[in-house]
C-alpha cells in the first residue's frame, strides 16, 4: 500500500451564517478520473470513511480502485481488488445480505464497451468478492439506487441507464434479505438514461417514493414521481410541475426544517437550459419550485446535500458546467428556513461528467469533500472541512443538580454543559446578575453567597456565537445583609461616601478584600497595607466589599463619589 505525505493549501471562505475554512489536499491520494463515479462507505469496519473510484482515467482507461483510510484522511490504494474498470458508471454501496458490512454495485461501460451490473459482497474486513448470477440488466449513463421497497428490513436496488440492446431501462430488483434478487415485473417507471434516482418518503406515509429523471425512448427529458403503497408496488404521481431533464443530478433532504423531504434538480431540459431547481414539499408530496434562488444550473455533473457548518442544517454543493459553458462547483449554505447563499472565495475546481461526494475523512466531526470530473483533463481533487463549528446551546446547573445555598456564606460549584461537544472553542465565561438575593462568581464558577434572596448564574460563550445559558439560585440563611452590615458588626468602613482612600476598622485580622460591582462581578482582591484601600480609580456608583478575615467572610457596601 503506498502513503502519500499531505500538504494543505488553506483558503477561508466567507457567507451568509456561516464561517468556513477549506484546505485542498495536495497531492491527491486519489487517481484523476472522470465519466466517473464515487462512493464513501466503511469498507473494514474500523469507523473511518474508505472510498471507491471509478471512471476514465487520463490515459483512458476504465477504472475501479478502492483506497482505504487510515482514519486522519490519508488514503491507500487497495490492490489486487476483483472490480471491474468502468466509465460512465454508477456505484452504490449497501449491506445486501445482512452481515452488517458493506457491500457494493457497479454499472458502467468496461474495457471492451459492455455494459454491466456487478455485485460484491463484502466478508466484513474490505475484502469483495463478485457475486455470480445476478439478475442484473448491465447499463452505462445510469443511476443506482438502494432502498427497502416493501418494508422487509432488507436493501432492493432500482438501475436505470441503458443496457446492451440500446434500450433505456428503469429496472427495480427486490432482494430476499440474504442478497438474492429477483426482478419486480410491472412496475410503472419509465427507462431513462443519462439521468438519476432517488429514494425518498415523500408523503409521510413511512415507505420509499421514487424519482427518476433522464431521457427517455422518444428522446424526452423527464422527471418522474412515483408513489409507493408501502409493499414495494408504485404509482406515477401525475400532475407535478418538476422540470424534465437530461444529464443532471437529483437529491432529497428538507432544506427547511419542516420534517419533509424537499428535492433539487440539475440537468438539461427541453429548452436547451441547464438548471437548478429547488421544490419545496408541502408534507403530502406536493411539490412547489422556489423562485429566486441563486443556484448555478448545470448538467453534467453531480449535487449533494450536507451540514457543511455545522449549524444543524442541509447545505448543498452544486457541480457541473453551466450555461456559460463553465465548469463549476459552488457550494450554498442554508440559513435554516431554505434561503441558500452561495459561499465565496472556495477553493473548488469544478468539472464536468464528475462525481461529487461528502464524507468526514478525518474523523474531526465535519463533513470532507472529493470532486472528480474533466477540467482540461481528469481531475480528483479532495477538500479538507476546517469550519469553525460555534457553541449552538449551553446549560448551566449547580453541582449534583443543584440550585440553592442553605448554609452561611456557603457556595455552590456551577457547571456548563456545551453542545456541540466537539465546537471549536467550548470555553465561557461565569457572571452572576444579582435579584433580591447576592452572591459572587469565581472564574471557576464557584458561586458564593452574600445575602438572601435569588440571583442568576450565566455561562457566555467565548465564540462568536453569542450562546448564553443561566439559571436562578435560591440563596437562604445567610447572617448579614448587605444593606445593614455596616451597623450591625464589628467592621466599620470610613468615609462612606468615599472619593480615594477607604479606611477598615476592626479589631480583626483582614486576609483579603474583593471588590465587587452591582453585578456581583469581582473587579479587584487586595491585602490591604494599614487597613486602607485605594479606590480613586472606580468610577462613580455602589460597590460592595468582601472581606476575608481570620474569623471568616464579612460584607460591606460603600459608595464611591
Amino acid at each position: 500500500m503506498k502513503r502519500i505525505l499531505l500538504s494543505i493549501i488553506t483558503i477561508t471562505a466567507f457567507g451568509f451564517g456561516a464561517k468556513a475554512q477549506w484546505s485542498q489536499i495536495t497531492p491527491s491520494d486519489f487517481v484523476a478520473v472522470y465519466s466517473s463515479s464515487i462512493a464513501f462507505a466503511d469498507i473494514d469496519g474500523d469507523n473511518d470513511q474508505d472510498v471507491l473510484i471509478t471512471g476514465n482515467s487520463a490515459s483512458n482507461q476504465k477504472l475501479s480502485k478502492l483506497y482505504t483510510n487510515d482514519g486522519t484522511g490519508s488514503f491507500s490504494e487497495v490492490l489486487g481488488t476483483t472490480f471491474v474498470g468502468v466509465f460512465k458508471s454508477s456505484i452504490a454501496f449497501a449491506d445486501i445480505d445482512g452481515d452488517n458490512d458493506q457491500d457494493v454495485l457497479i454499472t458502467g461501460w468496461n474495457s471492451s464497451f459492455q455494459s454491466i451490473a456487478k455485485l460484491y459482497t463484502n466478508d466484513g474486513s474490505g475484502i469483495f468478492t463478485e457475486v455470480i448470477g445476478t439478475p442484473f440488466d448491465g447499463v452505462n449513463t445510469g443511476s443506482i439506487a438502494f432502498a427497502d421497497v416493501d418494508g422487509d428490513n432488507d436493501q432492493d436496488v432500482l438501475i436505470t441507464g441503458r443496457n446492451n440492446s440500446s434500450t433505456k431501462v428503469a429496472k427495480l430488483y427486490t432482494n430476499d434479505g440474504s442478497g438474492t434478487f429477483t426482478e419486480a415485473t410491472g412496475t410503472p417507471f419509465e427507462g431513462v438514461f443519462g439521468g438519476s434516482v432517488a429514494f425518498a418518503d415523500i408523503d409521510g406515509d413511512n415507505d420509499q417514493d421514487l424519482l427518476i429523471t433522464g431521457q427517455n425512448s422518444t428522446n424526452q427529458e423527464i422527471s418522474k414521481l412515483y408513489s409507493n403503497n408501502g409493499s414495494g408496488s408504485f404509482s406515477q404521481i401525475f400532475g407535478t410541475t418538476l422540470d424534465g431533464v437530461y444529464q443532471g443530478s437529483v437529491a432529497f433532504s428538507d432544506i427547511d426544517g419542516d420534517n419533509d423531504q424537499d428535492v433539487l434538480i440539475t440537468g438539461e431540459n427541453s429548452l436547451n437550459l441547464r438548471i437548478a431547481k429547488l421544490y419545496s414539499n408541502n408534507g403530502s408530496g406536493s411539490f412547489t419550485e422556489i423562485t429566486g434562488t441563486t443556484f448555478d444550473g448545470v448538467e453534467n455533473g453531480e449535487i449533494s446535500f450536507a451540514d457543511v457548518d455545522n449549524d444543524n442544517d442541509q447545505d448543498v454543493l452544486i457541480a457541473g458546467i453551466n450555461n456559460s459553458s463553465l465548469n463549476v462547483a459552488k457550494l450554498y449554505t442554508n440559513d435554516g428556513s431554505g434561503i441558500f447563499t452561495e459561499l465565496s472565495g472556495t477553493p473548488f475546481i469544478g468539472g464536468y461528467i464528475g462525481s461529487v461526494a461528502f464524507a468526514d475523512i478525518d474523523g474531526d466531526n465535519d463533513n470532507d469533500l472529493l470532486i472528480t470530473g474533466n477540467n482540461n483533463g481528469a481531475v480528483s481533487f479532495a477538500y479538507r472541512n476546517n469550519t469553525i463549528s460555534l457553541i449552538g446551546s449551553i446549560t448551566v446547573q449547580g453541582q449534583s443538580g443543584s440550585s440553592t445555598i442553605t448554609t452561611n456564606s456557603g457556595t455552590l460549584q456551577m457547571e456548563a454543559v456545551v453542545l456541540p461537544a466537539n465546537a471549536t472553542d467550548t470555553t465561557y465565561t461565569w457572571s452572576v446578575a444579582n435579584g433580591t438575593g447576592s452572591a459572587t462568581i469565581n472564574t471557576s464558577g464557584l458561586l458564593s453567597a452574600l445575602t438572601n434572596g435569588t440571583v442568576t448564574v450565566t455561562a457566555t460563550a467565548n465564540d462568536a456565537s453569542g450562546i448564553t445559558g443561566s439559571i436562578t439560585i435560591t440563596i437562604s440563611n445567610q447572617s448579614v445583609s448587605i444593606n445593614n452590615y455596616i451597623g450591625n458588626n464589628k467592621i466599620a468602613i470610613y468615609p462612606n461616601p468615599v472619593s480615594s482612600q477607604l479606611t477598615l476598622n476592626t479589631s480583626e485580622q483582614i486576609k483579603s478584600i474583593s471588590i465587587l460591582d452591582i453585578t456581583g462581578k469581582i473587579l479587584k482582591t487586595v491585602i490591604p497595607t494599614n487597613n486602607t484601600i485605594d479606590v480613586s480609580n472606580f468610577t462613580q456608583g455602589i460597590y460592595f466589599l468582601q472581606i476575608q478575615t481570620e474569623k471568616g467572610i464579612s460584607n460591606s457596601k460603600f459608595i464611591k463619589e
